[in-house]
Parts: C-alpha cells; sequence; structure tokens
C-alpha cells in the first residue's frame, strides 16, 4: 500500500477521534462507560466514512513462467513408407515427445498431418493425401503472439492444398523441417495430365489430351499407348530430351460402344526405371447413345421431305425415316419425334400414337392437306380458310423468346398456302409471321407450341426446299438453315416431364478427390423437402446384396461422401422412404494414388521454407542436432511474466453494513437512555 495513504488513513483516524472525543467525551461528567460505548461507535463511524472516501488498494503480483510452444507435425501419408522407414519415424517422434531438455524448455504437443490435422494417435502412414499448407497456416492463426516452434517431419511431397513454400510466416514461427525418405533424385518418366471429357456420343469423335515429362539427363524414348477396355486404339513413340523433356499429344479417339468405358494411357518403362507407377493412369468414359428417331409421315412425294431429312440428318445423333401413314404401327410407336406432312384423314391412326405415347410433332400444313380433319383431331389450333391461294413470304418474330434464332430470312421466297383464320388455343409463341404483298398479316406462319408432356411446332405452308436453297445462295452452303432446323428439333424433343427426385454424380472418382452422390427431392408444388428420409443403396457390380445407407440433409440437398470406398464399379439406387420414387445410376472409383507416385523426398522445398522462417534444416540421422538446436537457441528460453492486480483493501459492502451497524447502535443507546 503506498506511503501516501496509509498517511491518510492514519489523519482519517486522528481526525474521528477527536470528533468522537469531542462530542462525547470533552466534558467531565461523561466519564462513565455508557459515553465511553457512545464516543466508540462514533469514532468507528466516523473512520468508516473516511475509509470509504481514501478507498484504499494494494497491489498483488504473481509469477508464471511461459515456455514457448513445440508442435511436432508428422506426415502421415502412405508415401512416408515407401522405403520402408515407418519405425524410424516413430522413433523420432517419441524421442522428441519425451526428451527431458525439450520438455523443460517448451510446451510440446504431436499431430499427424494427412488429408487433416489432428492430435497424434499412432501412425498409420495410410492417408492419401498430403496438406502441409493448412497446417502450418493453423498453427499461425492459433499462436498469435507467442513463441511457436514447428518440427515437420515429412518428405516434403504436397499434393492437396495451397503450396507451402509459398506461405507468408510470421517472425515468432520458427519451422525445422526433418526429411525423410529417399533424397536421390531418380530419372523417371511420368504422366502429368490427362484431359478428357466425361462423355462422348456414339460413333463421334473424343479428344484426348496428354502431358507427359521426364526428369533426368540424357535422351529417353517410350511409346505412349491409349486403351479402351484393353484394346489399344492410339500407339505413337515420344522422345524426351535435356531440350524437350515435356511433350503434349492429342489423340482423336471414336466412341465405338455405349456404356461406361475403361480408359488406360500409359508410358512405357525404360529399362531399371524405378517408378513405373506414374507412367499410367486409368479414367472413364461413357458414351451415350443419344440419337434421335425421327419420322416423316407422308402420303405425297414431295421435295419438301428430301431437304427436311438432309437438314436434320446434318446432326449424327438424328436419325430421319420417311415413311407412308399406312405403315406398321411400331413405326410411330418408336419414334422420338413425328413430323406430319400434310396430313389427311389417312394419318387417323398415327395421331392415335401420338396421343397414346405423348409424341412430340412437327405439323406441316398446305395444300393437299385436310383442313376439317386436322381441326377435328387434335385441340391445340384450328384453321378456317377463305379459299384462295397465296404467295406468303416470312417475316421474323422480334418477340420470340423460346430459343434464339439467328436465321437470316433476307430474300427468301414465299410459301405456297391458302389464307385463313388460325386460332392456337395453348402457351404458344410465333417464330415467322405471315406476310402477303409487303404486308404482315396478324397469322403465325411458324408457331411453337409448348404442351405439359409435349411440344409441338406446326408450319402454315409448303415448299420450304426453297428456303434451304436459297441460304445456300447467300451464304454458299446450308449451314444457316440446318442450323435454324436443329433447333427447332431440339425445342420439340426436349422433355418437359419434371422429376420430384434428381440425383447428381460423376460417372467415375479418382481417389483422393472428394467423391459425393447429391440427391434433391421435392414435394408436389415442386419445392425442397426438407423432412422426407432418402436412403442409398449401393453395391459392387460383383456384390449380390445392396448396402443400405442413409442420406444426410445438408444445405439444401441429401448427400453421402464415398470417398472411403475402395476402387470398383459400383451401381446405386436413391429411394424416398413410404414413396414408391427412386432413381438408379452407376460409377466408378478409379484405383489412383497420387502418393505412389512420389518416391524422393523434396528436401529442396523444405530447405526453402525453413530459411523463410528462420529455422533449419534437418535430416532423419540428425536428430542430435536439432535437440542441440532447440534446447541451445536463446531465443527458445522460457519466459517469466508477472501479473500485477490492484484490489480494494477493504469490501466496501461490507464497510457500508459495519458503519450502518454502528450508527444504529448508537441511536439506540441514546434513545434508551433519554439522550437527546
Amino acid at each position: 500500500m503506498p506511503g501516501p495513504i496509509f498517511i491518510l488513513i492514519l489523519l482519517g483516524a486522528l481526525l474521528a477521534f477527536i470528533l468522537a472525543w469531542w462530542h462525547y467525551l470533552s466534558k467531565p461528567r461523561r466519564k462513565s462507560p455508557l459515553f465511553r460505548g457512545l464516543a466508540l461507535l462514533r469514532f468507528l463511524s466516523i473512520f468508516g466514512l473516511i475509509l470509504l472516501l481514501v478507498n484504499p488498494k494494494f497491489t498483488k503480483t504473481t509469477y508464471d513462467l511461459e515456455k514457448a510452444l513445440l508442435t511436432i507435425l508428422v506426415d502421415n501419408s502412405s508415401s512416408m513408407v515407401v522405403s520402408d522407414s515407418a519405425d524410424s519415424y516413430r522413433d523420432l517422434t517419441s524421442r522428441l515427445m519425451q526428451n527431458q531438455a525439450l520438455q523443460d524448455r517448451f510446451t510440446v504437443r504431436a499431430m499427424e498431418i494427412g488429408e487433416e490435422m489432428q492430435p497424434l494417435d499412432s501412425l498409420t502412414f495410410t492417408d492419401q493425401a498430403t496438406n502441409i499448407s493448412s497446417p502450418l497456416q493453423s498453427l499461425q492463426d492459433v499462436s498469435i503472439g507467442s513463441n511457436t516452434v514447428t518440427v515437420l517431419i515429412s518428405d516434403g511431397n504436397q499434393t492437396l492444398g495451397e503450396d507451402y513454400e509459398f506461405m507468408s510466416h510470421k517472425p515468432e514461427q520458427k519451422i525445422f523441417p526433418v526429411v525423410a525418405g529417399d533424397t536421390t533424385t531418380y530419372e523417371d518418366l511420368r504422366l502429368d495430365r490427362i484431359n478428357m471429357n466425361n462423355y462422348a456420343y456414339l460413333k463421334n469423335t473424343f479428344p484426348i489430351e496428354v502431358f507427359a515429362s521426364y526428369s533426368g539427363s540424357g535422351n529417353r524414348n517410350s511409346v505412349l499407348r491409349i486403351r479402351m477396355n484393353g484394346q489399344i486404339r492410339f500407339q505413337q513413340n515420344v522422345t524426351f530430351t535435356n531440350d524437350k523433356n515435356a511433350i503434349q499429344v492429342t489423340a482423336e479417339m471414336e466412341a465405338q460402344t455405349t456404356g461406361l468405358q475403361d480408359v488406360s494411357v500409359s508410358l512405357s518403362a525404360f529399362e531399371n526405371e524405378r517408378n513405373v507407377y506414374n507412367n499410367s493412369r486409368q479414367l472413364s468414359l461413357e458414351v451415350i447413345d443419344e440419337k434421335t428417331k425421327i419420322v416423316i409421315v407422308s402420303s405425297l412425294v414431295h421435295p419438301d421431305l428430301g431437304s427436311l431429312k438432309a437438314a436434320i440428318e446434318q446432326n449424327e445423333q438424328r436419325d430421319v425415316t420417311i415413311a407412308a401413314p399406312s405403315a406398321a404401327k411400331n413405326t410411330w410407336e418408336d419414334a422420338d419425334l413425328i413430323i406430319l406432312y400434310q396430313p389427311d384423314r389417312t394419318f387417323a391412326a398415327v395421331f392415335d400414337v401420338i396421343k397414346k405415347e405423348e409424341i412430340s410433332t412437327f405439323s406441316i400444313i398446305g395444300s393437299k392437306t385436310d383442313w376439317a380433319f386436322i381441326n377435328a383431331i387434335q385441340g391445340g389450333y384450328s384453321i378456317s380458310s377463305y379459299g384462295q391461294d397465296e404467295e406468303i413470304f416470312p417475316e421474323l418474330n422480334g418477340s420470340f423468346s423460346f430459343f434464339d434464332s439467328s436465321l437470316d430470312i433476307t430474300d427468301f421466297p414465299p410459301l405456297d398456302f391458302e389464307l385463313g383464320e388460325i386460332s392456337i388455343y395453348t402457351e404458344h409463341e410465333t417464330v415467322l409471321d405471315q406476310k402477303v404483298k409487303g404486308v404482315v398479316l396478324e397469322e403465325p406462319m411458324l408457331v411453337m407450341i409448348r404442351g405439359n408432356e409435349r411440344n409441338e411446332a406446326v408450319l402454315f405452308g409448303e415448299n420450304s426446299w426453297k428456303w434451304r436453297i436459297q441460304s445456300f445462295r447467300n451464304e454458299g452452303d446450308f449451314k444457316s438453315y440446318d442450323a435454324f432446323i436443329a433447333q427447332v428439333i431440339r425445342f420439340l424433343d426436349l422433355k418437359k416431364r419434371a422429376n420430384r427426385l434428381t440425383i447428381e454424380y460423376e460417372k467415375s472418382y479418382e481417389g483422393v478427390n472428394a467423391a459425393e452422390i447429391v440427391a434433391r427431392y421435392f414435394n408436389e408444388t415442386m419445392a425442397f423437402d426438407g423432412n422426407a428420409s432418402l436412403k442409398l443403396f449401393i453395391k459392387t457390380s460383383e456384390e449380390s446384396s445392396y448396402r443400405e445407407f442413409p442420406m444426410l440433409l445438408r444445405n439444401g440437398y441429401y448427400g453421402l461422401s464415398i470417398n472411403d470406398f475402395p476402387a470398383g464399379n459400383y451401381e446405386f439406387t436413391v429411394r424416398v422412404e413410404s414413396t414408391d420414387i427412386a432413381r438408379s445410376g452407376s460409377f466408378k472409383i478409379l484405383d489412383f494414388e497420387v502418393e505412389k507416385q512420389l518416391i524422393s523426398s523434396n528436401y529442396k522445398k523444405m530447405e526453402r521454407l525453413a530459411l523463410a522462417s528462420g529455422g533449419d534444416l534437418f535430416y532423419m540421422d540428425e536428430a542430435d542436432q536439432l535437440i542441440d538446436e532447440l534446447s541451445n537457441r536463446n531465443e527458445f528460453l522460457p519466459v517469466q511474466k508477472s501479473n500485477q492486480n490492484v484490489v480494494s483493501l477493504i469490501d466496501f459492502r461490507i464497510l457500508l453494513a459495519a458503519i450502518a451497524l454502528c450508527l444504529a447502535a448508537e441511536w439506540f443507546l441514546r434513545k434508551y437512555n433519554g439522550l437527546i
């Protein structure tokens, strides 16, 4: 307690004594015990008030010994045991943790790193990826303002996350890497990257782009091979030199069969090549047969038919057949799209199949069309003729929005049609309007009709073959007109049925990639239903029974991680409980471990990391030097810190209670003894 405060307390006590003596003991007749007791109570009351005003305080000092934080990070990835030295890593870790000199100077903790960082339990060296930058960044974030030391036992090969070499380090964080594994650099051929689409269409060609490199000196020859389902489909000799140690090869492949295809890319190894695992890669390709079967139904022989067939079949995924309305019934049932050319009463059976199978149609109305039959057989539109044949020019409707139409109809010849009134009763948009003698009529020439289960298009006019010829005259090819017809066909071929259950997944996953099956379930109003219970039933192609897993509700979807599944082909079904709604699929997990491709330690990068952070680099046989370095550096000495707490000498609540008690006692004694 400071001296001035002590003097104030003494003066306060003297003042309280003088006031109490003057009030009760200054006269000779007031020497009785009663007055002495009243004087004591008055003294205590006044002295308590003075203590409240002075508020005496004292400082309490405590001392703590703060040690630097030593974190031992041990790489638990599979690349650490390539050289069969797992026991040496365990021994080094145990030695660092149990060393008394380090425990006296540091607070020691051990963590294992792989795909994630976690407290060290037992080193298994089974992680399929190594993330070094994330643990180092986490240690920086949690040790702000404190002296931290990190010992990193790793081969320095990072396969996940930000490059740790380019991290910024705080001055108080020192990193001491310990190089594990083989530091010898070997000659090596490797496939660096392969670019390939996940899907391809049947009978179409698709590219595979291969990037390969060579580390070493001298020249090396190899053979690049690409296999599909075990058969060699591409082969090329490649040469690596000191000046050209990387190559890029693009192979054009043809998708010959549908389904999931195994694609293997490999480089032949040279003699005594140590690491051949990175000479090959396995991929997966889904070949889809998306060919749309289109039937043109006509009882006439007309050049419009050949023009339409030629324009549509420019897309190899469209197969067009011309048939009479009297053809076999299965001709229409197997069709994805039916083009009705100038339909009449002989088309009745075709319309029955269209209604039953809900097949999209493209109707072309001309001079031979039975308008009364058309009005009676369908309810989407109706036509009433004025009985006047006319040449009708097309006029592009700028407000059409169903698809982007960029067809240039400049100088397009007119179509032949009977003028009449056209009424359309369902949702539609007009692509082309009718123009007669320079006047645009409020009647459609080409209209797109959108339905719940199928779409429909109607062209009012014949001799559209002239348009294709005119497109060739204008541009020198048929591409513009054929692209426009392709847009119409694509609109008609678009399936409109909404699925309440949707699933998202890849056809193939590499082992270290985040693999997940995602499902979304919607209620009857097509709003996402977060209260449903979804189950995933999954099995390999070799298994006979499915395994069941619940799908977890996440942020707007249901998901299940499949990272831990072994390599193989899988079939699965997602089912909504208490309903008959389910969706199925299949995928493949590839046997690919990036850690197996790394056989040499990246000691140079670890050395740069040590220099950037102010630490030093050590090797596995330099454990004693590492311990000496950590034990003898003065910057890692424990720091004694003092904490000072200023507290009040007397609790004011107790003091107020004592003052009140003294005043009350004084008042009671005065009243009891008749004193004023």
